[in-house]
C-alpha cells in the first residue's frame, strides 16, 4: 500500500510539474503574440486616422521609419515561438541543447568481443 501511494504522490508531482511548465510556456507565448499584435493594429490605427492629413516630407520619413519598425516588430512572433520555448519549457530546452550539440544520450550498449582466428596446423596423412 505504502509503494502504491508513494507511484501515486510521484505521478501527481510529475504532473504537477509538467503543467506548470505548461502554463508558463503558455503565458509567455500569449504575452508575445499580444506584443506583437499590438504593434500592427496601433501602426493601422494611425494610418488610417491620418491618411487625410497633409504631411510633409519630413513626416513622411518618420512615419516611414515607424512603419517599418512596427513590421519588424510584428514579424518577430514567427521567431518568438522558439525563444518562448526555450525560455518557458524546460525539457524543450535539454531536447534543443542535444540536438544542436549533436549528443546523443549515454546509453549502455553491449560490447562486442573481438574475434580470434586460431589457425591450425595442417596435418599430414602420415601422421595419422
Amino acid at each position: 500500500m505504502l509503494t502504491w501511494h508513494n507511484l501515486q504522490s510521484l505521478w501527481h508531482e510529475q504532473r504537477n510539474r509538467l503543467q506548470g511548465e505548461f502554463n508558463r510556456m503558455m503565458l509567455a507565448e500569449f504575452g508575445m503574440i499580444f506584443l506583437t499584435t499590438l504593434s500592427i493594429v496601433i501602426l493601422n490605427i494611425y494610418t488610417l486616422t491620418t491618411q487625410s492629413l497633409v504631411k510633409s516630407q519630413l513626416r513622411i520619413a518618420q512615419e516611414n521609419l515607424w512603419s517599418t519598425v512596427f513590421n519588424l516588430v510584428s514579424f518577430t512572433s514567427h521567431v518568438g515561438y522558439f525563444y518562448t520555448y526555450m525560455i518557458a519549457f524546460r525539457v524543450y530546452r535539454r531536447n534543443v541543447r542535444i540536438a544542436l550539440w549533436c549528443r546523443r544520450e549515454t546509453r549502455a550498449t553491449a560490447m562486442e568481443a573481438p574475434i580470434r582466428i586460431i589457425e591450425l596446423a595442417p596435418t599430414s596423412l602420415a601422421t595419422l
